[in-house]
């Protein structure tokens, strides 16, 4: 969606929508509408304005304005919001992924607007518009409703700013794509996984082929990582799930859901943590780490891996030589 408003002596535009990462042609139509509307031309240096507190915003997303600019002929200097108040003249630019604005920014946007400058947003301030100077900016009182889901825009007549072509993906074929997408990474994947161990088992000793995994299944789904196939189809000898949990609680959810891939547990070796945490790497109490070891004896598993060696403690060794590694 596009909006234009007026706002003193000034004018603004929001494109609020991931506008730098859609049909390139249908962007940078606008943004040069907007640019030379406003006086901009080409050759001209326009601003790139940001706020402290979209800063990393600004970082993830700005290279993306600054190609489309530089494509259409604009240079870009890139300001902080705070820094509006000091120059002269009314000014021309582009406010990409702002969406975090304090008070003191919401007033500079807005008040370099008022004097006559024009300003062209790049999906919405959605925090940043609670501050009254910069809703009134926009003409938006507040964020509106998200709709999600999958869509197709059919346009009512033939353009060169964006291709279509109904006849050959239609909504049904799209919202296949992604579990497609997933399924041909993960494979790739399992493909090296299986050549892997097929290498390492015909070395002449034997071998165990283990693998350390993400715990939680749908992390593991996420980062396309398909350890329950190599489970079922035996291209590992075990899965390490990374277990690392200070909580028994959490260990217990992890375990449930391990055995969903294999319900006997035998080829799944969890790794506990054997150090305080990640700020405070020093031992972990032995006790704490034997209670999580006889949580995996009792959910019938063989073994456990212990990460990392480095915080495996005399007190520890001792702990497991009279405990749980006796015989």
């Amino acid at each position: 969606g596009i909006t234009e408003n007026d706002y003193g002596a000034g004018q603004t535009v929001l494109l609020n929508w991931h506008a730098d990462e859609g049909p390139r042609a249908l962007t940078a139509s606008i943004i040069r509408q907007a640019m030379t509307g406003w006086g901009a031309g080409p050759g001209d240096t326009v601003l790139g304005i940001y706020t402290q507190s979209s800063a990393s915003y600004r970082a993830k997303y700005g290279p993306k304005t600054q190609q489309i600019l530089n494509a259409l002929g604009f240079g870009v200097q890139w300001i902080r919001a705070d820094e509006l108040p000091g120059r002269s003249g009314p000014v021309i630019g582009v406010v990409p992924n702002c969406y975090v604005a304090t008070a003191d920014d919401a007033e500079a946007l807005a008040g370099a607007v008022r004097a006559g400058g024009h300003l062209l947003f790049i999906d919405g301030p959605l925090w940043g518009i609670q501050h009254r100077p910069l809703a009134d900016a926009l003409g938006l009182a507040k964020e509106g409703r998200f709709f999600d889901g999958l869509s197709a825009l059919v346009p009512k007549e033939p353009s060169d700013l964006f291709t279509v072509d109904t006849s050959r993906l239609s909504v049904e074929a799209a919202a296949k794509l992604p579990d497609l997408w997933w399924q041909f990474q993960a494979g790739h994947i399992t493909d090296l996984v299986r050549d892997v161990g097929a290498r390492a088992r015909s070395l002449p000793r034997p071998v165990a082929v283990s693998a350390c995994v993400f715990p939680r299944l749908s992390v593991a789904r996420s980062m396309v990582q398909d350890w329950p196939r190599w489970v079922r189809e035996g291209l590992i000898d075990h899965a390490v799930p990374m277990a690392y949990t200070l909580s028994d609680a959490r260990l217990r959810e992890y375990i449930a859901d391990w055995r969903t891939v294999q319900k006997d547990l035998s080829r799944i070796v969890p790794g506990l943590m054997v150090y305080q945490s990640d700020a405070n790497t020093a031992p972990r109490d032995s006790a704490e780490v034997l209670e999580q070891l006889e949580i995996c004896r009792e959910a019938g598993m063989t073994g456990a891996a212990l990460f990392a060696s480095p915080q495996v403690s005399e007190e520890l060794l001792e702990a497991l030589a009279t405990g749980p590694w006796a015989r």
